[in-house]
């Protein structure tokens, strides 16, 4: 998380976080190696209460854990298709370094293809998303993606998640526990972060700091596609995050290719 005295950036995992981080940083040497006014910049590292890292603390944080002095600040952050970010978040890697610090990694796993391998990555986000917020596709009818998005986003996620078990399950329920965001797609983040940004630092500062690369991080030379079935069920499965992501004008209605 960077809180700036303008705004604040919750890094949102596999969405282009890393990218909009390093354009908040460049921004602030640009104009201040140039004498110009400037952004103050502090990046928190705040205790790992979502993902599936083994850390105990990181620098994405939630709504939640924005401390108080900055609450009133502009909230900006990045989503990615659900497809998309399933597939990135399984060809990374981190959630298999997690099963083996839980001591739950199938002694096997070197030798499964990737659509089997792929199948204990589902199975185990599904784990997860019980062990760490209670959460099941069974009794809360949401996908791990949404409940993510939830734990990352929403005032106060466990009044939301029980209140979604109780069968409280709307659209309207989820939206209202979430503030007024900022969300970039990340399918176009370089554009959509350079218009945010030069409202606080001006165009010239903010189309230099967005012209750095996109990074693209992975750690293994798996790959995986993904049946036409596959995609469908995780489309259906979160169905609430397209629908809060609609409301914001943000439509990822059909599978990508």
């Amino acid at each position: 998380m960077i809180i700036t005295d303008k705004f604040v950036h919750i890094a949102n995992p596999r969405c282009g976080s890393t990218f909009s981080r390093k354009a908040i940083w460049s921004a602030f040497q640009i104009a201040k190696e140039n004498h110009l006014p400037y952004i103050k910049c502090e990046e928190l590292t705040l205790k790992n209460i979502r993902g599936l890292n083994s850390l105990q603390k990181d620098h994405h944080g939630t709504v939640h854990q924005i401390p108080k002095y900055a609450s009133d600040l502009s909230i900006v952050s990045s989503v990615r298709h659900p497809i998309s970010l399933i597939r990135s978040t399984f060809l990374l890697g981190l959630w298999q370094r997690r099963m083996i610090a839980d001591g739950s990694n199938p002694a096997n796993c070197d030798t499964l293809s990737d659509q089997e391998l792929f199948e204990v990555f589902l199975r185990y986000i599904e784990g997860t998303m019980y062990k760490r917020w209670g959460v099941t596709y069974e009794e809360h009818n949401i996908g791990y993606l949404t409940a993510h998005f939830i734990v990352m986003f929403s005032r106060s996620p466990g009044d939301v998640f029980s209140e979604i078990k109780l069968g409280n399950l709307s659209l309207d329920l989820v939206d209202e526990s979430i503030p007024h965001l900022i969300l970039h797609q990340k399918e176009k983040l370089s554009s959509d972060f350079e218009q945010t940004l030069s409202k606080w630092v001006g165009v010239l500062i903010a189309k230099q700091a967005t012209s750095i690369p996109p990074s693209n991080l992975t750690s293994t030379q798996r790959s995986i596609t993904f049946s036409k079935d596959c995609e469908k069920s995780i489309m259906q499965r979160e169905h609430i995050l397209l629908g809060v992501l609609a409301r914001r004008g943000i439509f990822y209605e059909s599978p990508i290719t």
